[in-house]
């Protein structure tokens, strides 16, 4: 079969130069590419402790990764903290410690924070779910704050004592109810979550 060839002309008219967004977008995957090579581009930059101490409690990394945009981009990395007398099976579980920390790479607005939170939550749970949570949520969202490269969030679950916000290793807000820390950790580690390369990253399993 014979295939169409254009002429000199038609093809002049369908090159153009790059625009400035383009090379500016291919310059930083070349960039990525040259710092963090091969299969390490989405490796997590940030040296996470081995265990942390959260009140009476020693709390073991479970796993760690890191969030993208575009899938090449790097947003923040993060490490989940598990009781260590739990397993994997109880990442969602009321009764056992956790404690999900976030070091951002990039700065990011709380609006995009909220905002992406809320996307996954309105996958994950129906209408009636989520207005019977959503006093808890906006409490929450209203503290998140703008951040910048090299800040830190954790949300840290100790039960009976719910569900804290830490801003910089300090403490900003508590929401107490154990099940409203389940649903919006589930914003990580639930299904679907918000990335399912960081969900497999942050709870040590492979992709299937």
């Amino acid at each position: 079969m014979k295939t169409a060839r254009s002429t000199p002309l038609q093809a002049c008219r369908t090159v153009r130069p790059p625009t400035r967004a383009q090379l500016a977008a291919a310059l930083t995957v070349w960039l990525l590419g040259m710092a963090v090579p091969g299969s390490t581009l989405y490796a997590s930059s940030t040296a996470f402790a081995a265990q942390l101490r959260d009140a009476d409690t020693t709390l073991v990394r479970l796993g760690q990764g890191t969030a993208h945009y575009a899938r090449f981009i790097p947003v923040y990395d993060a490490a989940l903290y598990i009781d260590q007398d739990a397993g994997s099976e109880d990442l969602l579980d009321p009764g056992t410690a956790k404690r999900l920390d976030i070091v951002y790479r990039t700065a990011i607005k709380a609006s995009d924070m909220i905002t992406a939170a809320e996307r996954t939550l309105a996958r994950q749970h129906s209408e009636d779910v989520l207005a019977r949570w959503r006093e808890h949520i906006d409490v929450l969202h209203a503290a998140y704050r703008d951040v910048q490269s090299g800040d830190r969030y954790a949300l840290v679950f100790q039960p009976g004592d719910g569900l804290w916000l830490e801003f910089n290793g300090e403490p900003v807000i508590r929401v107490a109810a154990a099940e409203f820390a389940q649903l919006y950790l589930g914003i990580w580690l639930g299904d679907p979550p918000l990335s399912q390369r960081l969900k497999q990253a942050l709870t040590n399993h492979s992709q299937d």
